[in-house]
């Protein structure tokens, strides 16, 4: 039987259809977030930094580092910091592992706080960074060393090395940014949020080096392709654009199936994956995973959760986080319902 597709025939798709793999009742991350009524909320970001440490920030200020490889995903580092008064209320949870895959920033969105976490020896690097306002995004520099950090104010550079984590002067005018992506080689900070426009930022003297684009709605998510000659963004108007990072020129645009929340390219450039929501008659939002091949702009996969598939209604709302293994086999995502794997095969 052939995926759901939206352009593309059953001829076209050249992969094996990626086997849905959801963590339920019997092999799973019981976190609060996900699996009680006593918690609105779930899955709020995760980032794969290997094949065996996949974070997974919530909604109730928890996160927790699973195990990729293994059956259960069991957990091999957690942590809690929401007030034992305030279980009840959404805290949001944004998490980001650094390159070296063991150090992870772990950001309390509404309270504007962030921490910087040893994985391997599940121990806090310094002090808790009060960064105040509502923090929207944070990002990794390829150096392992730079964190950025978007609250409503702006965007400011962290420099983790030593026992204080200092901050660089903010960007001037970064007010507004939502997300976040460093370009491969270190030297450009992109940024995309409520103007609508891709910003990019000179690391080196923190200044702007142009701005471009003009969606029809708050850009949503944005991603650097591997080789960083393209930026993806997507958003509320469910237009999921292709930028050229140097010249800033359109280089594709296609409409998906409603707003997108979360982008993701595929460690080889040649896929994009988007994850967001559809919108329903019955009124409902169901997740929605979309799979594109960068050459045609056509989709390998599309699934519909709580709609197309058995098993997987737990993953009926939207799509809040999507993360590749940086080997590529693996796609991760979530929401409030959960996490779910996807593994692939080219054979």
């Amino acid at each position: 039987m052939c995926a759901v597709l939206l352009t593309a025939s059953c001829a076209e798709v050249r992969w094996k259809k990626p086997k849905p793999r959801t963590l339920g009742a019997d092999e799973h991350l019981f976190l609060d977030a996900i699996v009680t009524d006593k918690v609105e909320g779930g899955v709020a970001a995760l980032w794969a930094g290997d094949a065996r440490k996949v974070a997974v920030g919530t909604l109730s200020e928890r996160v927790v580092v699973v195990d990729g490889t293994r059956t259960g995903y069991p957990s091999v580092f957690s942590h809690s910091d929401a007030p034992s008064d305030d279980v009840d209320k959404q805290h949001l949870t944004l998490v980001a592992f650094a390159p070296d895959g063991r150090t992870l920033a772990v950001a309390y969105a509404w309270r504007g706080v962030v921490e910087i976490w040893d994985v391997k020896r599940e121990t806090r690097h310094g002090k808790p960074l009060e960064i105040g306002g509502t923090i929207r995004a944070i990002a990794w520099a390829p150096d392992g060393v730079t964190l950025a950090v978007a609250n409503g104010t702006g965007i400011t550079l962290y420099k983790t090395l030593g026992p204080d984590v200092k901050p660089l002067p903010p960007f001037k005018g970064s007010g507004g940014a939502a997300a976040l992506a460093f370009s491969p080689d270190g030297v450009v900070l992109a940024s995309g949020g409520d103007d609508r426009q891709v910003h990019l930022w000179d690391l080196a003297t923190g200044k702007a080096i142009r701005a471009f684009g003009r969606q029809t709605a708050a850009i949503d998510a944005l991603a650097y392709s591997p080789d960083g000659k393209t930026i993806a963004t997507g958003g509320e108007d469910s237009r999921i654009e292709l930028w050229e990072a140097s010249s800033g020129k359109s280089k594709r645009d296609v409409i998906g199936m409603g707003p997108v929340t979360s982008l993701a390219f595929s460690p080889d450039g040649a896929t994009l994956a988007t994850g967001g929501a559809l919108a329903e008659a019955d009124g409902d939002d169901h997740g929605v995973m979309v799979l594109w091949n960068l050459t045609t702009l056509r989709t390998v996969e599309m699934t519909v959760f709580g709609k197309y598939h058995e098993g997987l209604e737990k993953q009926r709302d939207v799509i809040r986080a999507v993360s590749f293994s940086p080997d590529g086999k693996n796609l991760y995502f979530g929401s409030v319902g959960g996490l779910t794997a996807w593994r692939f095969s080219t054979d």
